[in-house]
């Protein structure tokens, strides 16, 4: 089984305005398409964040031959 890519052509047009916002015209399932790859990329983010956060906080966990001495000390 291999993937086979899709190409998306979509007329799009983008004005950017002095205050900084943006005004996008697009056909609505492309906006929806783009909206949910933003979401699955924010997801996936998040989930590499958390990741790493619990493989730190395992590393910094003392070992319980430490425990052990503080409690006796």
């Amino acid at each position: 089984m291999t993937d086979q890519g899709r190409t998306v052509v979509a007329m799009v047009s983008v004005k950017a305005f002095d205050d900084g916002h943006l005004e996008v015209n697009a056909p609505k399932d492309f906006l929806l398409v783009m909206h949910l790859l933003t979401m699955a990329q924010k997801t996936l983010l998040e989930d590499e964040l958390r990741r790493q956060k619990q493989e730190q906080t395992v590393i910094q966990r003392p070992g319980l031959r430490h425990v052990m001495a503080l409690a006796k000390s």
